[in-house]
């Protein structure tokens, strides 16, 4: 059975062929219409005149420039599968270079329909579902390296000094195909990592700073009775029943966050006495802590403060 569905004028098919020269060779192989998908189907009915009326002088019945020629499948899925073929078809025909300038070209609407039909029925390419392809997954080049390690550790690390160039490509070394990691440049991390750590980390606890105000080191300041406040050691001894007013300066020397504590101490006896006393603390003139205090019997007692110091002198 001889298909007539090309419009392509046969080749002399020899003296011995004893049928009339009617019989036509197709784009693809044919196949029955039942097996054929809807790629095939829109091939046939969209894309095939197409290839006939610009391509078949040059690259079917027997004619190959170039090397290519559409009728050299032996099935559909054959022709299908040649993505170089197709890809090929794409590139000229949307550059220009084919048809050849003196030959019919398709219009705009039929390039639009060829290359629409080459992305999704060779290559399956779904506008709703894109591949972005394959990643490279790829290390930092030293510029990067160096930046990183300044960010996250707070150490000017030399890479340029440390590790070999960054293979480049198209002229950039931030390529991840042609940034490579040999054996050496992997030493070279390890033996990078241990020195940023020894430096970055402290091998020793650190202990916070701390300074101690004792209480003989309060002095008056506008009201109280001087001749009543007694001093024992390092501690400042008041009375319950005078009222006194006392500091001691503080200097900040690094501005940050503080934590004040106020150690008092109440010395009493195992007499019952009535008379209490009300205390307050300051931090400069903003007062942070008042209470109020019985008769109690030997008690130290603590409290501590939060605050934000600024650089300089306080009371």
């Amino acid at each position: 059975m001889i298909s007539l569905r090309s419009m392509i004028a046969p080749r002399r098919l020899g003296a011995w062929l004893r049928l009339p020269a009617v019989a036509v060779l197709g784009m693809m192989a044919p196949v029955s219409r039942a097996a054929e998908t809807p790629a095939i189907n829109e091939y046939h009915k969209d894309i095939q005149p197409l290839l006939t009326r610009y391509c078949s002088d040059c690259h079917a019945a027997g004619a190959k420039k170039g090397g290519v020629s559409f009728d050299q499948f032996t099935s559909d899925g054959a022709a299908l599968a040649d993505h170089e073929l197709w890809l090929n078809v794409l590139k000229y025909v949307r550059a220009g270079l084919m048809p050849p300038a003196k030959k019919p070209r398709p219009n705009d609407e039929e390039k639009e329909r060829l290359g629409a039909w080459v992305k999704s029925a060779v290559f399956k390419t779904d506008p709703q579902n894109p591949d972005p392809g394959r990643v490279t997954v790829r290390r930092l080049n030293r510029v990067e390296y160096r930046n990183t390690i300044r960010d996250l550790m707070g150490i000017d690390f030399n890479t340029e000094a440390e590790f070999p160039p960054d293979d480049t490509g198209y002229g950039f070394d931030t390529i991840g195909d042609v940034l490579t990691l040999s054996p050496m440049l992997l030493e070279k991390y390890l033996l990078a990592a241990k020195a940023i750590v020894a430096e970055a980390v402290p091998t020793v606890s650190k202990s916070l700073p701390q300074s101690s105000i004792p209480g003989n080191r309060f002095r008056k300041d506008d009201t109280g009775d001087e001749k009543r406040k007694e001093r024992r050691a390092d501690v400042l001894i008041l009375p319950y029943d005078k009222e006194a007013l006392v500091s001691a300066p503080m200097e900040i020397a690094h501005p940050g966050h503080y934590r004040l504590t106020l150690e008092l101490g109440i010395h009493g006896t195992f007499d019952y006495d009535p008379r209490r006393c009300s205390v307050a603390f300051k931090l400069d003139d903003r007062q942070l802590w008042d209470n109020e205090f019985g008769w109690y019997d030997n008690k130290t007692l603590l409290f501590k403060f939060d605050e934000e110091l600024a650089l300089g002198h306080h009371r």
